[in-house]
């Protein structure tokens, strides 16, 4: 039953890891508002598709769904400072 609900769905399970440095999903507040929080967040603990991230002393909990892994040439800015 979950195979062909999952296969109907294009259901993908998730690849973020422990260590992964992520973008967080921020509301839309207006037209030109952007899709992420310009800080970058590690991954610090992972329980199924809940993913707790933390950036310097800010902590963040929820779905896989709502975080983008960054590519690995952004992965190197240190985590807590904010992307240009």
């Amino acid at each position: 039953m979950k195979e062909l609900s999952d296969s109907r769905n294009n259901a993908k399970d998730t690849t973020l890891e422990m260590g992964d440095i992520v973008l967080v999903k921020q509301p839309k507040t207006d037209k030109w508002a952007a899709p992420y929080k310009p800080v970058p967040y590690e991954v610090v603990e992972k329980r199924g598709t809940m993913i707790t991230a933390a950036s310097g002393n800010h902590t963040i909990t929820g779905y896989s769904s709502h975080m983008k892994k960054m590519p690995q040439y952004w992965a190197e800015a240190p985590v807590g400072s904010t992307i240009r």
